[in-house]
């Protein structure tokens, strides 16, 4: 966020900061969604670790 502080003038920083902050926050929650739907669409092991459940043990 660094990057952010410095490209942007006096006035605008606080939005760029901001911005720059939430959109990393989203992108953190994304990736996550996604690939725990990608393993669970290649029927991968993982999930079952993610979600606490033993592979073959029915909920």
């Amino acid at each position: 966020m660094t990057k952010a502080d410095g490209l942007y003038p006096q006035r605008r920083r606080g939005f760029a900061l901001g911005f720059t902050g939430g959109m990393a926050n989203l992108g953190s929650a994304t990736i996550h969604l996604v690939g725990l739907l990608v393993l669970v669409t290649v029927e991968h092991e993982a999930p079952y670790w993610v979600k606490a459940r033993r592979p073959g043990y029915a909920v």
